[in-house]
């Protein structure tokens, strides 16, 4: 999951990683998204990012940052798309807190 701003690399994975540049992308991160098999990616619209944040932390008592909301809500997409199945098993880190956030979650 991305956010929107790096629609960029989810357009390349969708087209092909011939597509990508090692310009367009940051370091090792290039060599890891050249090396996934036959995945996809998809991006989470900028504007929706608080939004998802706020529901997915009041749901959940956990409070989320943005990009684990994001990741999560790259999921829940993923899975109404048909690329998770009913009976596979996701994880989804969060790796930061809201608290870091908690004036632009208002």
């Amino acid at each position: 999951a991305v956010r929107q701003g790096c629609a960029v690399l989810v357009g390349a994975r969708v087209r092909g990683w011939l597509a990508v540049r090692q310009a367009d992308v940051v370091g090792v991160l290039g060599h890891v998204l050249q090396g996934l098999g036959h995945g996809t990616a998809v991006a989470v619209a900028e504007h929706s990012i608080a939004a998802v944040t706020r529901a997915y932390s009041r749901a959940t008592g956990i409070f989320f940052c943005p990009e684990g909301a994001a990741a999560v809500e790259a999921a829940r997409l993923l899975a109404a798309a048909g690329w998770i199945k009913p009976d596979e098993r996701v994880v989804v880190f969060n790796t930061g807190s809201g608290l870091k956030y908690a004036d632009t979650l208002r």
